[in-house]
């Protein structure tokens, strides 16, 4: 039988299922591989194992391998650059303070749920957007796509990132158009009771006072 392939990962949650039915029900075992499966405290953690050689593989988190603002970028069509997301910032009349949840309205679902270019069309930011808004001192931000930034490079670069600048993100959020010019908001993530687990698809909620 071959070495452990040594696979550490950042968080623990229900998309990663067939990967640890496999593990339990011994299939990679079956084949000739074994896997030690490791927690690993953040990305940039994972990557440093990776490249030190203590690890083999990583999945999980912002960098995946195998709340209160609302941003109207609903006008630009693919990647939004730092002067757009300063523009609407200021048409907003709010300000982003350090630690505030940020929500990117960019119109996604209008434009592309249900049709072939949700998975690969959709809009994001660009590189140094995403460090603009960790050095404003956000929590983490939401955006309607499956990604924080275009499909291809821009994309793994917006992961890259955040895992960097200890932010993170959350992806396929609904109804962001509804938070549009009503201010401030405290925002709520109702996540779901998996025994064992780190994370969770949520049910993301604005609370307006």
């Amino acid at each position: 039988m071959s070495p452990p392939l040594i696979v550490v990962e950042n968080f623990r949650a229900m998309f990663y299922a067939p990967f640890y039915l496999a593990q339990t029900t011994g299939a990679y075992a079956a084949e000739g591989v074994v896997i030690d499966l490791q927690a690993s405290p953040s990305p940039t953690d994972s990557g440093r194992r990776i490249a030190e050689g203590s690890a083999d593989v990583m999945w999980g988190g912002p960098l995946r391998v195998l709340m209160d603002h609302d941003l109207d970028l609903s006008h630009v069509p693919l990647k939004h650059a730092v002067p757009e997301l300063e523009a609407v910032l200021a048409v907003s009349g709010q300000e982003i303070r350090p630690g505030d949840t940020v929500m990117l309205y960019m119109g996604t679902n209008e434009r592309l749920l249900g049709r072939p270019g949700y998975l690969h069309d959709f809009p994001g930011l660009a590189l140094e957007s995403v460090h603009w808004l960790a050095d404003k001192g956000i929590g983490l931000f939401g955006v309607e796509a499956v990604s924080p930034a275009p499909e291809g490079k821009p994309k793994s670069q917006a992961h890259l990132a955040c895992g960097e600048r200890g932010i993170t993100h959350m992806e396929c959020l609904a109804n962001l158009d509804k938070l549009v010019g009503r201010g401030r908001f405290c925002c709520i993530g109702f996540p779901l009771r998996i025994r064992g687990g780190t994370a969770s698809p949520i049910r993301a909620v604005a609370i307006f006072e």
